[in-house]
């Protein structure tokens, strides 16, 4: 373009102010009074009748001093809070519009964006064929200027894509992943499945470190969650190392890295770079789940063989077990397994493992595996007094395992002479 060209259509981009005015007074310019609390309140605060006698009172805006660009008149420094304030509004004289001040969020009422959000994503629908101009401008209605208020702008067609995110297990949860020599270590996996894509995903381990393996896991269709299993031998030392998956589509014509995230002592997830394990103590006890040997049938029984290592511990109580799986009727809605086995003796290396399938079941390929809690007695060391040793309670993994089930099969009739 040259370069007056440029300056003319950037001058009506920027330069032009939104028409209207204030249903409420700008903050930043004038003292604004609001009331507000940082304690969830009940579902119609936001209501015109609410009762908001018992909150406190400020000006907006709320925030911490130090804020870049923020004209904070009232400290708020918690993770949430709910404001509260009041303005007469007629419809008939305009359409309300929002303005806010926020460095992780700005939205208008086109598009809801999440308020911890730095890139935030748009839709829109062409109402008909022909051609279109697209206008995206920030709600201030002028431009601040500086690198910080840079936007980056990408209009594309919505294809069929996902995201695939990974963090500790349950066990694991509040430590971040820990691998226990001997034992299985469970990896949370979650797919984000994006305009319309809904094809079973491949997640398999990229370069394990030697000693771990892992195997490939897929994730169902009809399925968001799921877990990877990786086994720890117990020839490894304490450590920390790096584990990197790999997502891919049915078809191999999407390949994407599995996104690590962490857990923080408040319960949220953040991204990190890597995905992280610990090597702790060895696992006390080991059970293992191995694939059943028979082609499975929807409402058939199930079976399995478990195999139990207890170490140098001593097991001193029934291991009571608890099945885990998705599965679902034509409908997609959860059906369950019966009668499964619910605890199995300690004293038995090799036990088998039953349960019935639903008659609903959605014939098709879904995950399974269990967890399990006992108690073990661990052996003194060689250096120690010999004395009794109390039971300790302690949690299981068993690996993960894929089952097929195909379609039930309709006894033949017997030919009528």
């Amino acid at each position: 373009f040259p370069a007056e060209e440029l300056k003319r259509l950037h001058e009506k981009l920027y330069a032009a102010k939104l028409p209207g005015k204030p249903a409420l007074p700008v903050a930043a310019r004038n003292k604004v009074p609001v009331r507000y609390t940082t304690t969830k309140p009940a579902d119609d605060w936001m209501k015109p009748g609410f009762v908001d006698r018992g909150w406190k009172q400020g000006a907006a805006g709320l925030g911490t001093h130090g804020t870049e660009n923020a004209n904070v008149k009232t400290v708020w420094n918690t993770p949430q809070v709910w404001i509260r304030t009041s303005f007469d509004y007629d419809p008939g004289k305009g359409k309300l519009l929002l303005k806010l001040n926020d460095q992780k969020q700005a939205k208008g009422d086109a598009t809801p964006v999440s308020a911890a959000s730095l890139d935030p994503e748009g839709t829109w629908k062409a109402p008909q064929s022909g051609t279109f101009y697209l206008l995206v401008r920030d709600l201030y209605g002028v431009s601040l200027g500086g690198f910080e208020r840079q936007y980056r702008v990408r209009i594309t067609n919505r294809v069929p894509d996902f995201r695939v995110f990974a963090y500790p297990g349950e066990l694991e949860r509040k430590h971040g992943t820990t691998l226990h020599p001997g034992g299985h270590t469970h990896v949370a996996l979650y797919v984000d499945r994006q305009h319309g894509f809904d094809k079973p995903v491949h997640i398999h381990a990229v370069d394990l470190p030697e000693g771990l393996t892992a195997d490939d896991v897929i994730i169902p269709k009809h399925q968001s969650a799921a877990v990877l299993s990786i086994q720890t031998d117990r020839s490894l030392t304490p450590d920390i190392l790096n584990l990197n998956l790999q997502a891919t589509s049915e078809d191999q014509q999407l390949i994407r890295e599995v996104q690590p995230l962490t857990v923080t002592d408040a319960g949220n997830f953040t991204q990190v770079n890597t995905l992280a394990a610990g090597i702790a103590e060895p696992a006390p006890v080991v059970l293992t789940i191995a694939p059943p040997q028979q082609p499975l049938t929807v409402g058939g029984k199930l079976e399995l063989v478990a195999k139990l290592e207890s170490g140098q511990s001593s097991i001193s109580s029934p291991i009571e077990l608890k099945w885990h799986t998705a599965m679902v009727d034509a409908k997609q809605k959860s059906v369950p397994l019966f009668k499964p086995t619910k605890s199995i003796t300690p004293t038995q290396t090799k036990s088998k493992l039953t349960a019935t399938l639903s008659d609903k079941l959605q014939p098709g390929e879904y995950l399974l595996w269990l967890s399990a809690t006992t108690k073990v007695e661990f052996s003194p060391a060689a250096d120690q007094k010999q004395k009794k040793a109390k039971p300790v309670p302690v949690s299981i993994m068993t690996n993960v395992i894929t089952l097929n089930v195909e379609p039930k099969q309709n006894p033949k009739k017997p030919k009528q002479k």
